[in-house]
């Protein structure tokens, strides 16, 4: 029974808090207050959504508001635009004060961040970079550095010096080491070669007969010179009909150019991801007639070009 009563006691408590919860999110049909103290308008709000308004000494004032079908967060927030407020949410209550102190506020929290990093100690630094220009990590760590540091670049030794905190340098290391890695090598070549338009043709026709049996003859007739053939031309070439059924005939047709010849073989290694360039060729001159109708000569490149930047993937 006693079981029965806590349960009933537990669920009571529940329905009362949803209860209070869908209470302090319903609209409010209409809020007027005339001429009341700013005080007393966040004590009402307080009183009606079951959390603590508290508002700061220096507020003073009335207020006169009149409106419809808003939350008690909606009319808070339209009290402390009206008065230049600011409503702070500190967790288990809800601080007012004015707009300017806030920002007041505020800039002091980051003036005394910023003070914190000034008084840090500040250390120097090398650090040398083995795989990539110096100059092109620059820009990377530059974004890192604080208030007060400073980078220096040292191109002989392919090193930077870096001037900063040790917590500043030591996320730089970090940034390094990623960045600082072995780019692979890509070796590209090619060869241009000269084909000559010389050229070996040849067109006929072959016979054939397929016989599977070797006793069986091949048969065939005779044309007769009455047949509408040029005269002669019966003593010439061999002719006949085959009488059997498998006779074949092939139509070849050969067309052969093998006159090729190296002309170079042009080779270049580049970087992943950098772009190489393959030239073989000469300058000629182009004359052309400039703006005043001069004539002048431009030397242009005259040539086959190859141009690439290759990736590996994976």
């Amino acid at each position: 029974m006693k079981a029965k009563n806590l349960c009933l006691f537990l669920v009571l408590l529940f329905c009362i808090g949803v209860a209070a919860a869908v209470k302090s999110e319903r609209l409010i049909d209409h809020f007027d207050v005339h001429n009341a103290n700013v005080h007393a308008v966040f004590l009402q709000l307080s009183k009606y959504s079951g959390i603590d308004i508290v508002a700061a000494d220096n507020i003073k004032g009335e207020i006169s508001l009149s409106v419809s079908n808003k939350s008690w967060r909606d009319i808070l927030e339209i009290i402390c635009r009206v008065q230049n407020l600011t409503a702070t949410n500190e967790g288990s209550y809800i601080y007012v004060l004015p707009a300017e102190e806030f920002a007041k506020r505020n800039l002091d929290k980051i003036s005394h961040f910023d003070g914190a990093e000034d008084a840090s100690i500040l250390k120097r630094e090398v650090i040398k970079i083995f795989h990539i220009p110096v100059n092109e990590i620059k820009p990377a760590i530059e974004s890192m550095l604080s208030a007060k540091g400073k980078i220096t670049v040292v191109e002989h030794t392919n090193a930077l010096i870096i001037y900063d905190t040790e917590s500043n340098i030591a996320q730089i290391r970090k940034m390094i080491s990623e960045l600082d890695i072995e780019t692979p090598q890509i070796s590209i070549s090619c060869k241009i070669i000269e084909v000559s338009a010389g050229a070996i043709q040849r067109m006929g026709v072959h016979w054939g007969y397929d016989n599977n049996n070797a006793n069986k003859n091949l048969k065939a007739s005779h044309i007769s010179e009455s047949s509408n053939f040029v005269t002669g031309a019966l003593e010439k070439i061999s002719y006949g009909v085959l009488s059997a059924d498998k006779f074949n005939v092939a139509l070849e047709y050969l067309f052969n150019d093998n006159k090729g010849e190296i002309i170079a073989q042009p080779q270049i290694t580049t970087l992943d991801n950098k772009e190489a360039n393959i030239f073989m060729g000469q300058q000629i001159p182009i004359k052309y007639l400039d703006e005043a109708g001069n004539t002048v000569v431009k030397m242009v490149n005259a040539g086959t070009a190859l141009t690439v930047k290759p990736h590996l993937s994976g």
